[in-house]
């Protein structure tokens, strides 16, 4: 998931969502045969950036769903838009937090270590402790 936030993913993306707009605008030309293929590129545009002024209008039922193919795709590749700036940001900040909690496996290993020593201590004082004890 991580790529898909990379300028690669992103660039990959925005292919994606041209091609879809010039499918989008050619099927919509093809199916309301009162408008071109530049009215069509104007309401692919305009649809997908969910910023449509309403002067080229879908009216058949296929047009209206390629509408919709279209304002998801929209809404996803801003969303992936903002996502990828906001990783930029926040990148640096992650990497330096990782960088300082990063823990070796001899440290970690070391640790337990320790901690059965003093688990193995504190079973023998209870041991010492319950065969001392009067009865």
């Amino acid at each position: 998931m991580r790529r898909l936030f990379t300028l690669q993913g992103v660039e990959y993306a925005a292919i994606v969502a041209f091609v879809v707009v010039l499918g989008s605008a050619t099927a919509f030309a093809a199916l309301q045969s009162q408008y071109d293929e530049w009215d069509g590129a104007y309401w692919a545009v305009g649809t997908m950036t969910t910023a449509g002024s309403g002067d080229v209008v879908a009216t058949t039922t296929a047009t209206q769903a390629i509408g919709i193919v279209l304002m998801v795709t929209g809404l996803a590749f801003g969303s992936l838009l903002v996502g990828a700036v906001a990783q930029r940001f926040v990148a640096p900040e992650v990497e330096a937090e990782t960088e300082r909690l990063e823990i070796t496996d001899a440290q970690i290993a070391s640790e337990l270590n320790e901690l059965a020593q003093r688990v193995q201590r504190l079973d023998a004082a209870i041991r010492h402790r319950q065969v001392t004890r009067p009865d």
